[in-house]
């Protein structure tokens, strides 16, 4: 049995050395580090090179590791939230974070209903067709903002669209959740033929939501309060424990409440970006250890890829990263043409959209956690794998080439 430091070890250095050789060829280190995640897998590992540099049981139980890399990530996502920048661009913001995540919804039920349709991939049971797409619309929504977020740390990025993007991925995951607990709700009233109760689809995700929300703030408010106490000590010392205390505290408690922990973590950084008086000193911390942070979670972002259970759901997979796309695309345009966005927020924004991972593989898995889905939960979470795999490798570029056009990029 190897030692989990050395695997910790060989992930950290391979991840550090694939996000130097990409970046000299004019790639975001991002890629490298989900590259770097890619070759240490167990499966490509084992049929190609033969050997297990990463364990299988590592891999297991790194989901640790993913979840306290999501909560940093998400803390600066948050971090985006200022007020100031909110007011100056809140119509905007509104607008396009509806009709981009629901036109990415209506565009992927749309086109994956009519293909399951005229395929015959479910015998041609329209209530199993429906069902299915309804699913994968919701899981549309959702746009992972950490891939975009290290292309903004690395580059500099600054300027209108940046900032649009990291405040509407911040925003959209609300609306995902939404989506998905309406879709999960029909959907099962599809397949077992049960009656629809309105209330439970509208109160169980706002309850879901506003409890999240209820976490962050309190946390936010004793973070402020935390953060004070280092005042007049060895404050460069004692901030790191006091920040990363508080995020993995807020995330934690989100999932003994069994709550959104991402939503209450961003929460809390929209509260420490607007409230807190050494708000500089404490986004330094993180700043700090963000290229830690992307190498780890996109490191195992790769080892968890599953390449096994891809099949025949890659047609599938691929077909939803494109329908996806376009519903961006249109819903951005829509939004900000209806808002007044200005024209280069209306041109570049759903660039740095399309990066997707993290959120969308959870829902997939509590879908198929539950036992109204069993026959299908498999073929979902291939599915969202397959799409994970195109979103992190494209993501990137994407978000890269999208601010380099817009001119935020030196």
């Amino acid at each position: 049995m190897q030692s989990v430091i050395l695997e910790v070890a060989i992930l950290i250095l391979t991840g550090y050395l694939f996000g130097i050789l990409v970046n000299k060829i004019g790639l975001p280190r991002v890629t490298g580090y989900i590259f770097a995640g890619l070759l240490l897998n167990p499966f490509t590992m084992h049929h190609v090179f033969h050997i297990n540099l990463i364990e299988g049981t590592f891999v297991k139980s790194s989901t640790i590791l993913t979840n306290l890399t999501l909560a940093v990530i998400t803390f600066e996502v948050g971090g985006s939230l200022a007020i100031d920048a909110i007011k100056r661009l809140g119509k905007n913001v509104a607008y396009i974070t509806f009709f981009e995540a629901e036109m990415a919804f209506l565009a992927v039920v749309t086109g994956l209903y009519l293909f399951f349709h005229f395929t015959g991939m479910f015998h041609g049971y329209w209530r199993v067709d429906l069902a299915i797409a309804l699913v994968m619309g919701a899981l549309a929504a959702p746009t992972d903002p950490s891939a975009t977020l290290a292309v903004m740390k690395q580059y500099k990025a600054r300027g209108e669209v940046s900032s649009m993007i990291m405040m509407v991925a911040a925003f959209d995951d609300a609306l995902g959740i939404i989506n998905f607990s309406i879709a999960t709700a029909l959907s099962a009233v599809l397949l077992s033929g049960a009656k629809i109760e309105v209330a439970s689809l509208v109160l169980d995700p706002t309850k879901d939501i506003l409890l999240s929300i209820g976490l962050g703030l309190v946390g936010g408010i004793v973070f402020k309060y935390m953060v004070h106490l280092v005042e007049g000590h060895d404050e460069d010392a004692l901030m790191l424990p006091v920040v990363l205390g508080m995020l993995f505290l807020v995330f934690g408690l989100g999932q003994v409440l069994n709550v959104d922990s991402l939503l209450a973590v961003m929460t809390t950084g929209a509260v420490v970006v607007n409230w807190c008086s050494r708000k500089n000193q404490v986004f330094a911390v993180t700043d700090h250890i963000m290229e830690l942070v992307f190498i780890v979670f996109f490191v195992v972002s790769g080892l968890k890829l599953d390449f096994s259970v891809l099949g025949g759901a890659i047609i599938v997979s691929i077909i939803f990263v494109l329908l996806r796309a376009v519903g961006k695309f249109l819903g951005v345009y829509i939004g900000a043409s209806l808002s007044g966005a200005s024209e280069k927020v209306k041109k570049y924004t759903a660039g740095g959209l399309i990066p997707q991972g993290g959120i969308v593989i959870g829902l997939s898995l509590l879908f198929a956690s539950k036992p109204e889905f069993h026959q299908y939960g498999a073929l979902i979470v291939s599915i969202t794998i397959g799409a994970t795999i195109f979103h992190e490798i494209i993501g990137p570029l994407a978000s890269r080439l999208t601010l380099k056009a817009a001119g935020e990029i030196k």
